[in-house]
């Protein structure tokens, strides 16, 4: 773990998370996502990168205008989850998770 004033920085080979959330927190969501029986898509050169806010106001100057609770987007060489601490989070993480996983699948998914 790394803290820089109010930040902490988790790292795993596969995840690196920076809030300012608090440490359990953050702590948490870095194990629900690695206790996930599906492990993260191989192939991109930097780790998945979380931000996970403690406000609303920090978290909507990342999702301006939009109604969610979390975000997932892709990179080139990574990719990131926003997030913002609340009751809802544990749902959210996983959510977002699946976001990414759909979006490293080989074969699209067909409904119906």
């Amino acid at each position: 773990m790394y803290r820089r004033g109010r930040l902490i920085r988790l790292r795993t080979p596969e995840i690196e998370l920076l809030s300012d959330a608090g440490e359990r927190p953050a702590r948490d969501t870095l194990a629900r996502l690695t206790r996930n029986p599906r492990p993260l898509p191989a192939g991109r050169s930097q780790p998945l990168r979380i931000f996970l806010f403690s406000s609303e106001k920090e978290f909507r100057e990342y999702t301006p205008g939009a109604a969610v609770d979390g975000l997932y987007q892709s990179g080139p060489e990574r990719d990131y989850i926003v997030l913002r601490s609340g009751s809802t989070l544990a749902r959210v993480v996983v959510h977002e998770y699946v976001h990414l996983l759909l979006n490293h699948e080989a074969a699209p998914l067909r409904c119906g």
